[in-house]
């Protein structure tokens, strides 16, 4: 299936951690997301966070982390992506989707 030389159970040991690093991720933007932060402040977070920690996968993260949700579903003014100066606010209603697009650059991390 896989030909990368790696054995069923280790690709399934690198799949989890990978799942678990994201989910890492995404209790970070839950931290980092404030009343008064860019949304592109809180992407470049996420970013230097996987940068520092799992910087095979940067490149094959989404290009946002998520939106706002409310009146104007998924308006692309609203998006934790780079570049994003529009300000969260207390009370709106945000949906994360931190995402892999999964290939050998994940499976290249030895267990």
């Amino acid at each position: 299936m896989f030909r990368s030389g790696l054995t069923v159970s280790s690709t399934h040991y690198l799949l989890q951690q990978t799942y678990e690093f994201l989910v890492s991720l995404e209790d970070h933007l839950l931290s980092e997301l404030r009343d008064g932060v860019t949304l592109g402040s809180v992407y470049d977070s996420i970013v230097t966070k996987a940068k520092a920690e799992r910087p095979e996968i940067v490149e094959k993260l989404t290009r946002n982390f998520g939106f706002s949700m409310g009146i104007e579903f998924r308006d692309a003014a609203l998006s934790i992506a780079a570049g994003n100066s529009a300000v969260a606010r207390a009370g709106a209603i945000f949906t994360a989707e931190l995402t892999c697009m999964f290939c050998k650059a994940v499976l290249s991390r030895k267990a």
